[in-house]
């Protein structure tokens, strides 16, 4: 069910649900529950028509959902009680229409979507079976005029037939100058894989590059249950996590690859990628760096205790993208070969880890967060942790300046953190979403 609430604060008591629309939406076969991923477009468009003045005309923000069959719907207000949602096939209505059974069970939308500052829609979807036109896995995008069109994995990989699907979860990313989305695509559900670019108005390939393992030079692992997705930094270059390819020989963290715009040029990665996407913050957030980069890169980074040689101390980190440092683990001891980001300041987990202290004296209880929310005016990150509270880290001090307990605590999936218009932090805590003043 996809629901719209009008939120609390504003002076309302708490939320107040608005409307209820039930979807028909099939999840595709997965190791995890792959997100669902609702949109809103932005409020300046409108059917692909930019508003003049959007303060003179506070129109609604329309939103927009996955259903059955990879089709899209978008209800045109997200704000209003009442109103219809309009669906589309990104292959043609009418060809859905022809045998929706098929598409129904075969088709699959299977990552967030994203919206275009035009009102178009990316994402990626799957196919599961036998379909009347023969689609196959890839991205597809669907415009304001409810039109669509698609490109398979195999054709943004330059032509790699082994190549099938994009990676679960991967949320499409634009460049800033939205000429380009990004999306990463592998060889079924968990193997190697590509980071690719494809025009935005053509929707012909434009860019790729062969993910692979910075220790070896081997295939790294594109994984479906991962939630890693483009990142895209100020200067243009594009960050994407992975999975190593010999597991273990980073203990479990993958890398966070680093490429420019174009996909040929590769950077130092981050030293921990796997299941995380980073977030960017001024470099003059940090009141300590003595570094020349402009900006730097925040995210999650645990060591996880006893995977390869990981010690337990679990961190959400800085990293100085210009600077090149040795891979060891927090308590000492060598990793591996790889020179990765150095790590510009790091907070480690608030509370010990019952399972693993005992072998492993430092050990904490992860950073349960993959996009890291950044107050840009009180130069703060918003954290989820697996101890069940949300924190707010000061970066410019490097201190937890507040901390609110959502539920007990409880393993999960790794999850992101939001600042809405409001001012409401929103958090995710064993499968619930909260909103926090």
């Amino acid at each position: 069910t996809i629901e719209g609430w009008a939120g609390g604060g504003n002076g309302r008591g708490g939320a107040v649900k608005l409307w209820s629309n039930r979807s028909t939406y099939i999840q595709p076969p997965s190791g995890w529950i792959p997100s669902v991923g609702p949109v809103l477009i932005p409020s300046n468009m409108r059917a692909g028509i930019a508003r003049p003045d959007a303060t003179q005309f506070p129109l609604s923000a329309p939103v927009a959902w996955p259903e059955s069959g990879g089709r899209i719907a978008i209800r045109a207000n997200a704000d209003s009680v009442s109103g219809s949602a309009a669906i589309h096939a990104f292959y043609g209505d009418a060809n859905y229409l022809l045998n929706a059974a098929a598409y129904d069970a075969n088709v699959m939308v299977c990552t967030p979507l994203t919206a275009g500052p035009d009102g178009s829609l990316y994402f990626g979807y799957t196919v599961e079976g036998a379909n009347p036109l023969n689609l196959v896995g890839g991205l597809a995008v669907v415009r304001p005029n409810g039109l669509g069109t698609f490109i398979t994995a195999a054709a943004m990989a330059g032509g790699d037939a082994g190549i099938t699907q994009p990676q679960y979860n991967c949320a499409p990313a634009l460049s800033a100058d939205g000429q380009l989305v990004y999306i990463a695509v592998s060889a079924g559900y968990s193997g190697r894989g590509y980071l690719c670019a494809v025009n935005t108005r053509t929707m012909l390939p434009k860019y790729h590059v062969a993910l692979q393992d910075p220790l070896n030079g081997s295939p790294a692992t594109v994984t479906s249950d991962s939630t890693s997705s483009p990142l895209i930094a100020p200067d243009g270059s594009v960050l994407f996590g992975v999975l190593e390819n010999s597991l273990g020989t980073n203990n479990f963290r993958g890398y966070m690859l680093h490429f420019s715009y174009d996909l040929v040029t590769s950077y130092t990665p981050g030293g921990f990628g796997w299941d995380n996407t980073g977030s960017i913050i001024p470099s003059s957030f940090v009141a300590s760096y003595k570094g020349q980069s402009p900006w730097l890169l925040l995210c999650k980074y645990n060591n996880y205790a006893g995977a390869g040689s990981g010690d337990g101390v679990n961190r959400i980190a800085v990293l100085d993208p210009d600077v090149e440092t040795s891979n060891t683990n927090p308590t000492g001891g060598f990793v591996n070969n790889v020179n990765i980001m150095g790590v510009v300041q790091g907070l480690v987990g608030q509370t010990p880890d019952p399972n693993n202290i005992a072998t492993f004296h430092h050990a904490v209880k992860e950073w349960c967060v993959n996009s890291i929310a950044v107050d840009m005016i009180n130069k703060s990150a918003i954290c989820n942790s697996e101890d069940g509270s949300v924190y707010v880290w000061n970066l410019n001090n490097n201190t937890i300046t507040s901390k609110l307990a959502l539920t007990a605590g409880i393993g999960e999936a790794y999850t992101s953190t939001v600042i809405g218009v409001n001012g409401w932090v929103y958090a995710i805590s064993n499968a619930r979403l909260y909103g926090c003043q």
